[in-house]
């Protein structure tokens, strides 16, 4: 009987081990997983990209156009001249031509008058943009093309524009 109390003895032993380790193990089913904190989400760094500065057109007419007309880069300047294209007379640009590393002109258009009346006449808008640093001087002229080349403009406007 000996050899059979210790048979029993060495099966409960080897019971016992085996509930005890099914228990401890991480693998058991009834084990509830404990969640693992996770750090908050770091944010990601945006890089930002400076807007242009929206700055308002400066506007002269030809009484105001005498001392210097001053602009930031990027600021446009609209000049407005009476013109009367009915009669062959126009503005364009006159010798020396401004410095176009300091400023540029943009366009130019004509603006018929309110009211339309034959022969009557309206407005040229040009359009400069500064874009550099530094002074320039604007020369423009009221001529007709057809007219001889020694022929004097009916009119001269001359200005300078310091961009700063």
């Amino acid at each position: 009987m000996r050899m059979w109390k210790r048979a029993l003895l060495g099966a409960s032993l080897t019971c016992i081990a085996a509930v005890a380790l099914v228990a401890c193990s991480s693998e058991s089913p009834t084990a509830t997983p404990v969640p693992t904190p996770t750090p908050p989400p770091t944010p990601t760094p945006v890089a930002t990209v400076a807007q242009p500065v929206s700055l308002a057109p400066v506007t002269r007419d030809e009484s105001s156009l005498s001392g210097n007309i001053n602009l930031k880069v990027g600021q446009e300047l609209n000049v407005s001249l009476a013109s009367n294209p009915s009669t062959g007379f126009r503005w364009d640009l006159a010798d020396p031509q401004p410095n176009s590393a300091i400023i540029q002109k943009v366009k130019n258009e004509y603006k018929p008058p309110e009211r339309q009346i034959p022969g009557a006449g309206g407005t040229d808008v040009w359009t400069f943009r500064g874009v550099a640093k530094g002074q320039a001087t604007v020369n423009l002229k009221y001529f007709r093309s057809f007219d001889p080349p020694t022929t004097a403009p009916a009119k001269q406007v001359s200005f300078a524009v310091v961009v700063e």
